[in-house]
């Protein structure tokens, strides 16, 4: 009997580890339209930033939907997202 618990909680501990591992990046384009406002210029999406220093100009970065960052790919640096709008 106390097997068969053990049993089943582990297979609830790793449906739940599963079940969260399910994270979504998003390629972009990036252009600075403003301090910590920038618009990505395939979906015409703007992503308002917190504290970011990019001076983008079509860079490349990828969204971390998640995570609700962005990274830049030339620099290697990683920005919080606060607002995502069209």
């Amino acid at each position: 009997m106390r097997k068969s618990i053990i049993i089943l909680l582990l297979i609830a501990l790793l449906l739940t580890i599963t079940g969260t591992a399910s994270a979504e990046f998003y390629k972009l384009s990036l252009t600075r339209v403003d301090q910590d406002l920038y618009r990505d210029e395939t979906s015409r999406y703007y992503f308002r930033t917190q504290l970011c220093l990019e001076l983008a100009l079509g860079e490349d970065a990828i969204y971390d939907s998640d995570r609700q960052q962005v990274t830049f790919m030339s620099s290697g640096s990683t920005y919080d997202v606060v607002g995502i709008f069209k």
